[in-house]
């Protein structure tokens, strides 16, 4: 009887505790859906509640920037911040829908619009400027469950008249696998790039670039890419002598290794083009390696590193020996080498001459790198990662050792073993080690 008092009462106190009407969860993902909005978000929930007619539940987008189940913004740029938000209406399972809210002069919220989306849940929601007006659009990208590789996105204008919101659709919906926005023309107006992957025998993985300017759809160009990746792991936008470039990391189908898609567009064709990718075989072989490791800016030059394999003697198999280079007049420079530990999720950076005379050693189990001169075979530095709480714990017992960095639970430390003849403080290696 106590065990039934205690879960009448658990289900009493999640009911009132629901900013929206309750109903009884049907599978894990209703379990884990958002929790209940506190706040400002309590208000922009009570106006949803007397909006939507027999309930509803909450959908939060799972990629991107923006993922609460109430998206504050300034979508049309008149100091007065919108709230967007999804739902799944109980009447109607199976549908998604995207309310807009905004307030009246007594800060009171309300729908001022609501359409019914295109997919069975909500992917991802961003804001940019693709039609050349100076007011941001909403670019929504919906799920598709029969389709996990590709989602469908719908480019959202808003408009004012006579005091009322008005929203409408900027040409047809788009299939695609990923999406990135940028200025790709120089001229202060966002274009869409789509990466679409490979989904059938006769289908090829290509990125294509739209333009939505004067809200008209125009496609601007497109080019093949690497047919054997999977997924993106990362995709950045970048300017570089005086160009955006896009950077898209890519997972082999081996799951095992990575390449880089490099994009941008080019005056010359009169298109944009992938330079690494070959026309002739299929693939794109230049920026392939065996490490999960993204391109980044590895040692702060405002230039994007691609990191590729090297080699030493004797690497231990968790260790990868890396060779970073940027692009630079159509080809790949040479930019550092570096150490990469996946397992404990960092990178260390060695100056060139140092990295062509090393040895590492890994104690797996310790979460320990030792690095030394192989030349007269002694250890002059290691660094080691521990749980944050350990650390805590024991300073004194870490008290020759740097912290690296603190990256969630973990800390990476740094110790010079004074073995070697480089006479390298633990300070400038630790500045020489960064989080993956």
């Amino acid at each position: 009887m106590k065990k039934l008092r205690i879960l009448a009462l658990v289900v009493a106190v999640m009911f009132l505790m629901s900013g929206c009407s309750f109903r009884l969860a049907s599978s894990v993902d209703d379990l884990i859906s958002p929790v209940s909005p506190f706040g400002e978000n309590m208000d922009v929930s009570y106006a949803l509640d007397s909006f939507v007619n027999g309930g509803y539940t909450l959908k939060t987008p799972v990629n991107g920037k923006y993922r609460s189940s109430f998206v504050i913004y300034d979508v049309d740029g008149d100091g007065n911040e919108e709230s967007i938000a999804f739902y799944e209406p109980s009447k109607n399972l199976g549908t998604i829908h995207m309310a807009i809210l905004r307030r009246d002069s007594d800060k009171n919220w309300s729908v001022a619009q609501d359409v019914e989306g295109n997919g069975s849940d909500i992917s991802e929601i961003s804001f940019c400027d693709v039609t050349g007006n100076g007011k941001e659009n909403i670019i929504v990208s919906w799920e598709v469950i029969s389709n996990k590789s590709n989602h469908i996105m719908t480019v959202y204008e808003l408009d004012e008249k006579d005091g009322k919101l008005g929203l409408s659709v900027i040409a047809d919906d788009i299939l695609f696998s990923y999406f990135i926005n940028a200025d790709f023309m120089g001229d202060g107006t966002e274009e869409l790039l789509l990466l679409n992957l490979k989904t059938g025998e006769s289908s090829d993985s290509k990125a294509v670039l739209y333009t939505l300017k004067n809200s008209k759809m125009k496609e601007l160009g497109q080019t093949k890419l690497d047919g054997n990746v999977i997924a993106y792991k990362n995709i950045r936008a970048v300017v570089e002598d005086s160009q955006t470039r896009i950077y898209a990391d890519g997972i082999k189908n081996n799951g095992s290794s990575m390449i880089t898609e490099l994009i941008f567009w080019s005056d010359y064709y009169d298109n944009i083009i992938s330079p690494f990718y070959s026309y002739s075989t299929g693939v794109t072989a230049d920026t392939y390696r065996t490490t999960l490791v993204t391109s980044r800016d590895i040692n702060g030059d405002s230039r994007v590193d691609i990191p590729l394999d090297a080699q030493i003697e004797n690497c231990p198999d968790s260790i990868s020996a890396v060779n970073w280079k940027s692009y630079k007049n159509t080809v790949l420079v040479h930019s550092c080498y570096s150490l990469v530990n996946e397992q404990d999720g960092y990178i260390l950076v060695l100056p060139d001459k140092q990295f062509e005379n090393i040895f590492a050693e890994y104690d797996e189990k310790n979460s320990v790198l030792s690095v030394g001169d192989k030349e007269n075979n002694k250890k002059s530095f290691e660094i080691k990662v521990v749980q944050k709480s350990v650390y805590a714990e024991n300073e004194e017992k870490y008290s020759k050792y740097v912290k690296a960095f603190e990256n969630g639970a973990k800390v990476c430390l740094v110790k010079a073993t004074g073995e070697s003849e480089e006479n390298m403080s633990a300070k400038m290696i630790a500045d020489s080690v960064t989080a993956i």
